[in-house]
């Protein structure tokens, strides 16, 4: 019991620092790494601890080189000046399909290849240059880009489910892919009612919603294809140019097929994704000051490495150490197959306090398979349901809520954009509660 209560608190404590103390990120993470070192230290031999850590440096070293990776792609495509021709190529058009379809799924489409904040700080200026109320422009970006959080920069949040449990990918992408495809459908009916959307463009959009869980076995470029799909078909409402488009897009499109194509050669994990942005990045950016683009992505990298690896390195202590199967064990004993009914909100909640899913499911990862293994219960779901839950809680993010509205020069409207949002995310997680209550009932 004891041992499950030190959990509870290496669990707690990160939300309690940023939620009620309100501390950053950087400095939280480091007084969580203290505490759990010394729960470790009275639960472990101390010649045992560096062993237990070393799993979580090296997942946090090698989550650090992918978002390195996304980000010098990122600067590569938008100095390479593809960002501002597609930019020029939407904003000719105008119509209620293209707002929808940037809304819902082109802020997706920029989250799987990017994310670090660009769908919300992209998008929701697009949309008020095609005169949507900023108010409005923020709030559908914000719920449009969530759905593709677990896919960011083609699926880091879920491949660090994966390093940190040991439990094999596919299973998890496929139920993440099935489990989001709800809320996604939800997402679209209100952003278009948000929009003012026609009929037809409504129908288009709920239509091309379930593509997500028809690309579910396409792993972690699945987030990407689907929203590709999206996009593409509510475009060709508007009649647009999608080849011209499409042209715009052909570094992240190429990048997509990499990726896919490597996945289904047997090669996947953070260290692979990592080599085919690189390349990629490198050979888009050699003849445009690729040196400047790379000074640039460094900028500001160090602070969240940090965060990153003290993260990792507490989630593999928690785990290594059997903290966590202690409270897996008092969780599966007192609750047993019903805490699976809080898992979504776990994710929700884990994602509002650090701003980041990858973060929430670094702290709560081995928590979620302990239980499922301890409760019988299949831990590919239980982990896609935290997963999900924790990509929709992007949706409050209040980071992100700030870049939005700051990139659209709209002045105090953050708290509106998140009470708009915080009333929408309890609908799109309606249905993960729903599939929670089917499995704790089996």
């Amino acid at each position: 019991m004891v041992n499950a209560i030190y959990a509870a608190i290496t669990l707690l404590l990160p939300i309690l620092l940023m939620g009620l103390l309100k501390l950053d990120l950087a400095l939280t993470a480091l007084l969580t790494l203290g505490w759990t070192l010394v729960a470790v230290a009275a639960a472990q031999p101390p010649q045992n601890i560096a062993e237990i850590m070393l799993p979580g440096l090296k997942t946090g070293l090698e989550i650090v080189l992918l978002v390195f990776a996304a980000k010098v792609f990122y600067e590569v495509y938008e100095e390479g000046g593809y960002k501002t021709q597609l930019e020029k190529a939407i904003k000719r058009e105008k119509g209620s399909a293209v707002t929808l379809a940037l809304a819902v799924y082109f802020s997706a489409f920029l989250e799987t290849v990017s994310g670090f904040g660009v769908p919300v700080a992209v998008v929701a200026p697009m949309l008020v240059g095609l005169e949507v109320d900023p108010l409005i422009a923020v709030t559908v970006t914000m719920m449009g880009h969530s759905w593709g959080v677990p896919f960011a920069s083609m699926g880091v949040p879920t491949l660090v489910l994966v390093e940190l449990t040991g439990q094999p990918a596919n299973p998890i992408f496929t139920y993440t892919a099935w489990l989001m495809t709800p809320p996604l459908l939800i997402i679209a009916a209100i952003a278009a009612k948000k929009l003012e959307a026609p009929r037809k463009t409504l129908t288009a959009a709920l239509a091309l919603a379930p593509a997500l869980s028809v690309t579910a076995l396409a792993g972690p470029v699945a987030g990407t294809t689907a929203a590709l799909i999206g996009f593409t078909g509510l475009l060709l409402q508007e009649k647009m140019s999608v080849k011209e488009v499409f042209k715009n897009l052909a570094p992240y499109l190429l990048l997509s097929t990499l990726l896919l194509t490597v996945s289904v050669l047997g090669l996947s994990g953070l260290i692979v994704s990592s080599i085919c942005m690189l390349s990629l990045g490198v050979l888009y950016g050699a003849k445009s000051g690729l040196a400047k683009m790379l000074a640039k992505s460094l900028a500001g990298l160090p602070r969240t490495a940090i965060t990153i690896i003290l993260f990792t390195v507490v989630a593999s202590l928690a785990g290594g150490s059997g903290l966590m199967t202690s409270l897996a064990k008092v969780l599966a004993e007192i609750a047993g197959p019903f805490y699976a009914l809080a898992i979504p909100i776990v994710g929700v909640i884990g994602t509002y306090i650090t701003g980041s899913n990858t973060a929430s499911n670094i702290i709560f990862s081995v928590l979620q398979a302990s239980y499922a293994q301890l409760a019988g219960l299949d831990p590919a779901i239980i982990l896609a349901l935290q997963n999900v839950g924790g990509g929709l809680g992007s949706m409050i993010s209040p980071a992100k809520i700030a870049v939005g509205t700051s990139t659209t020069h709209a002045k105090n409207i953050e708290p509106k954009v998140f009470r708009e949002a915080l009333k929408i995310i309890w609908i799109t997680i309606l249905p993960l509660i729903l599939v929670s209550a089917y499995i704790a009932s089996r």
